[in-house]
């Protein structure tokens, strides 16, 4: 009894041992890993982030604290099971021959916790695909108009403190010392920018009684849209086609008085009016303040579909009126321009803040950036790119260790049959059959791993759609090739030990314990 739970103590001492050797590890690995994550963060994301790497006590903690468990949860058992074996059968057992406690006929513990690591391994790696699909397409989407070139200058004239006539007479002056610029194709001017981080939205619906979300009969007939306001050749610095009518005309942008009129998108204009022309035909939107009369639209132009933000599926509704009917003091400048490069188009927006210096002094610049600038910091598509990184860095790093939990399993098992191997190779087995023989254990091994693992990629992508691009929370492309990434790194694990067992002596494996 007591030679027997001295094995054991001495077990799983080696046992603890490993295990802090690992958490060290782990630690190292993890640091290095935290440590690429935080200094490419401020490039990915267009805010300020400030971060502490000074190490948690806690977390050490408990890192040290799981490490410990593990080591005496899949410790202890082998050893108290080694320690209770009779010597006298274990003495006629063939030499060389692994054991281990089988639950089916085929299947040990061992194996089953190795196809739970590649299993777990197969949805890292599916996840960090998703991801990095969702920031490469989120940065190729069309929003339905051109991000390619073009100037957006935001400028906000509440921040000091400017009259409402005053800021439209700058504006104005603004919007015609822009079109005067040389290189400027055309220019106009927005309350609104797609893709932004700020949005108003309106109800809109057919003349009549109004109607309310939270109606039934209201489905169908009442519908949320963006709204906007925005001057002349809006559409047409954009890159939006219009699909009917026209745009705003110079004096509606100027002049608040004239009938109500408004532009709304194909989409929103499909959802009203079905297959019948809305060009001036009425629809319907709150007044301001709760006690207004509804406010009624005569429809002048049909534009193209745009998605508003960068996971949106399809277009989205989108209304727009003229700046004269619906002034704002916080606009954005938009700019075409025939500039033949990005670069060179860039080098314009040195002179354009100069213009708008000279008009007003005082006035702040929100905002001046080429649509590619604005693009590439767009918060969306920034938090894609971090999600990517992220779940890349942890992908890899299950790669890793299923390869090496992999190589570790087969090399102590080939070292196992080194007798078995060499009997084979004496009695004329190639070296290729040896090597082929433990494959085929791990392409098993993967294989129940990969099924295993599909089952929980599914799971795992459903849970995730919300932060997926678009949420496509499968894709065979990407799971094919973590398929074959994880099949690949099973294979090589195997082959390593097995190749170095065939190279050795037949006559000195006969002889290996």
């Amino acid at each position: 009894g007591g030679g027997r739970l001295r094995l054991v103590r001495q077990l799983v001492t080696e046992s603890l041992v490993l295990a802090m050797a690992g958490a060290v590890g782990g630690l190292l690995m993890s640091a290095y890993i935290t440590r690429y994550l935080l200094i490419s963060m401020p490039d990915m994301l267009p805010i300020s982030l400030s971060f502490d790497l000074t190490p948690d006590r806690r977390v050490l903690a408990a890192t040290i604290g799981f490490a410990t468990v593990a080591a005496l949860v899949f410790g202890l058992g082998p050893a108290w099971r080694l320690a209770r074996t009779d010597a006298v059968p274990a003495l006629k057992d063939q030499i060389g021959t692994p054991s281990g406690r089988r639950w089916l006929r085929w299947l040990t513990a061992r194996d089953t916790l190795v196809m739970g690591q590649l299993a777990l391994s197969f949805v890292m790696l599916t996840v960090a695909g998703l991801f990095v699909r969702g920031a490469i397409e989120g940065a190729a989407t069309d929003p339905g108009f051109t991000l390619e070139r073009g100037i957006l200058v935001n400028v906000d004239t509440t921040l000091v403190n400017y009259p409402p006539e005053r800021s439209k007479e700058f504006f104005r002056a603004l919007l015609e010392g822009l079109r005067r610029t040389p290189g400027v194709t055309s220019a106009a001017l927005a309350s609104h920018m797609p893709f932004g981080e700020f949005e108003d939205r309106g109800q809109v619906q057919l003349p009549g009684p109004s109607l309310r979300f939270d109606d039934p009969a209201a489905t169908g007939k009442l519908f949320e849209a963006t709204t906007a306001s925005v001057s002349g050749d809006y559409f047409r610095t954009l890159g939006v086609a219009m699909r009917r009518g026209r745009e705003f005309t110079e004096a509606e942008t100027s002049n608040d008085g004239g009938d109500p009129i408004a532009i709304i998108d194909e989409t929103l204009a499909r959802d009203l009016f079905g297959a019948e022309d809305p060009i001036g035909r009425l629809i319907q939107m709150p007044g301001p303040g709760d006690q207004a009369d509804p406010l009624r639209l005569r429809v002048v132009g049909v534009a193209a579909g745009i998605r508003g933000d960068l996971f949106d599926s399809s277009p989205r509704h989108f209304l727009y009126r003229p700046l004269g009917q619906e002034p704002r003091q916080n606009l954005y400048l938009h700019a075409a321009t025939g500039a033949p490069t990005a670069a060179a188009e860039s080098a314009m927006l040195p002179g354009i803040r100069e213009l708008v210096r000279t008009l007003e002094p005082r006035t702040p610049i929100v905002s001046l950036e080429t649509r590619p600038m604005f693009r590439e910091r767009n918060l969306m598509l920034a938090i894609l790119r971090t999600g990517a990184t992220i779940f890349a860095a942890f992908g890899v790093a299950a790669l890793f260790l299923a390869a090496v939990g992999v190589y570790g399993v087969k090399a102590y098992l080939v070292s196992r049959r080194t007798r078995e191997i060499g009997v084979r190779m004496a009695l004329g087995a190639d070296g290729r059959d040896v090597v082929w023989m433990v494959l085929r254990e791990g392409l098993t091994l993967v294989t129940v791993g990969l099924l295993v693992g599909a089952g929980l990629s599914f799971l795992t992508g459903q849970v995730m759609r919300g932060m997926l691009f678009q949420g496509r929370a499968l894709d065979l492309t990407i799971v094919s090739i973590s398929a074959v990434t994880l099949v690949a790194s099973v294979l090589l694990a195997s082959w390593l030990p097995a190749r170095r067992a065939t190279r050795v002596a037949p006559t000195v494996a006969l002889r290996a314990n």
